[in-house]
């Protein structure tokens, strides 16, 4: 489905998503680039992968999960991994999940839908220091 351009090979990338087809498409997408990706559709979930395999070195979070926001998630996961780069897919506009983004530590606050080639810049642009 995705052709792979530039590598993310290297790259340990951590997408909490609820939406199960967005997740699938997402890990899908990132794989082809030579990501290693872990995937969570809740909070639950994700601190259990962070348990047993380590902080990512980014993570995609959705904000609206089944069990909690996934910038209080991003907060936490920081405390354990204060280099951690994160990137928000909401679908949240207004200003005020702009700031929680920022105030969160995210590099970048995308809105839902958005355009793959998009995404995959932000990722590229957030973490060329970690793929070196």
């Amino acid at each position: 489905m995705y052709e792979p351009t530039e590598s993310l090979r290297g790259l340990r990338l951590l997408i909490l998503e609820d939406d199960p087809d967005l997740r699938e498409a997402l890990g899908e997408m990132f794989r082809a680039r030579g990501a290693s990706v872990m995937s969570a559709h809740d909070l639950q979930t994700a601190r259990e992968i962070v348990d047993d395999h380590g902080a990512p070195d980014l993570l995609l979070a959705d904000f609206d999960l089944p069990d909690g926001h996934g910038a209080e998630f991003a907060e936490d996961l920081r405390s354990l991994a204060p280099g951690l780069r994160a990137i928000a897919l909401t679908g949240h506009r207004e200003p005020e999940s702009m700031d929680r983004s920022h105030a969160a530590g995210f590099a970048a606050h995308l809105v839902k839908p958005l355009e793959p080639s998009t995404l995959v810049a932000m990722v590229h642009a957030v973490t060329a220091d970690v793929r070196r």
